[in-house]
């Protein structure tokens, strides 16, 4: 039997850690998308932005605000 601490943390993909290294803790709406995506466990482990985008809209029916903010950050993530 696995102890707790033995269980295996889920992957996560780049972007999800990008977003929660560098807005966790802003005041702001990526602050906000950051302590989202860290507190749910099923957000997607694809680094994709159809696979977030889809989950955001069809599994969490996020509000036109919060995709627009996961557009702008994913925008500067994929300039970073």
């Amino acid at each position: 039997m696995m102890r707790y601490m033995e269980r295996e943390k889920p992957k996560r993909n780049t972007f999800h850690r990008w977003v929660v290294k560098c807005f966790l803790g802003h005041d702001d709406p990526a602050g906000d998308l950051a302590y989202d995506m860290a507190r749910d466990a099923y957000f997607p482990e694809e680094d994709s932005y159809d696979a977030i985008y889809d989950y955001l809209v069809y599994q969490r029916e996020a509000s036109q605000e919060c995709i627009d903010v996961f557009k702008a950050v994913w925008a500067k993530y994929a300039r970073a």
